[in-house]
């Protein structure tokens, strides 16, 4: 939320109309995201590590081979956690105390592209075709965030000015500067992207055809922004 306000010299407030408006569009997304996720695991760290080397280096290269350049294959960190047994009971993840018994590893890409069919099912077949063991996401969005928000700002304001200028004619007076405005958006985790799941494993349509994308329909991306203004009243 960002809020600028204006008083007269003299620190007295005017009298002003303040009038609220929120405005709704859709976009239709025009990037898609792939996160592939890696999780396993070894009876010792050097074999654990050694184990995702081999699988990250299989899938990058399966990447690229679909046509990606390097700088479009982004990897996350790699987190290690040892296995871990009490006299009770088992237990995963660092602790202290008891004896390990092995290692597991989690870690993940991610390829940010325009929206394409094809080359989803591309990547799709590589990931398939390389590593069964791996999960694909896919999370849609807006590339260029701020001019969604920015045509939505501007469209609010100009609707909110409209409804004021109708309530200060009607009172006989007239809108002069603004005093006060403030704005704001819904969460942008939820209107920049939404994301569809797809364990190769348990996913029906790779199962039927291990080397086909499963069909998806991006859906639209709602952008909503609301915003309070505060205009003076002339005579």
């Amino acid at each position: 939320m960002v809020q600028v306000s204006t008083r007269h010299k003299e620190g007295r407030m005017p009298r002003f109309v303040q009038i609220g408006a929120v405005v709704h569009k859709e976009f239709g997304p025009d990037t898609m995201v792939v996160d592939i996720r890696i999780e396993g695991g070894d009876h010792d760290r050097e074999a654990c590590i050694a184990s995702y080397n081999a699988r990250f280096s299989a899938l990058r290269n399966a990447l690229l081979a679909t046509g990606l350049e390097a700088s479009e294959i982004q990897s996350d960190r790699l987190d290690i956690a040892a296995c871990q047994t009490s006299k009770t009971k088992r237990e995963r993840g660092f602790h202290r105390g008891g004896a390990a018994e092995g290692y597991e590893y989690r870690s993940s890409i991610a390829v940010e592209v325009p929206v394409s069919k094809r080359t989803l099912e591309r990547l799709w077949k590589a990931v398939v075709d390389t590593d069964k063991g791996a999960d694909f996401c896919i999370r849609f969005k807006l590339k260029d965030e701020d001019t969604a928000k920015a045509e939505l700002l501007c469209e609010a304001v100009t609707e909110g000015r409209k409804r004021a200028e109708v309530l200060a004619s009607a009172a006989g007076e007239r809108l002069g500067r603004v005093l006060s405005i403030s704005h704001d958006f819904t969460d942008e985790e939820e209107w920049f992207g939404s994301s569809l799941d797809m364990d190769n494993e348990d996913d029906e349509a790779s199962k039927a055809s291990p080397s086909a994308a499963p069909e998806f329909n991006p859906a639209t991306i709602e952008v909503e922004c609301s915003v309070s203004v505060e205009w003076e009243l002339l005579d």
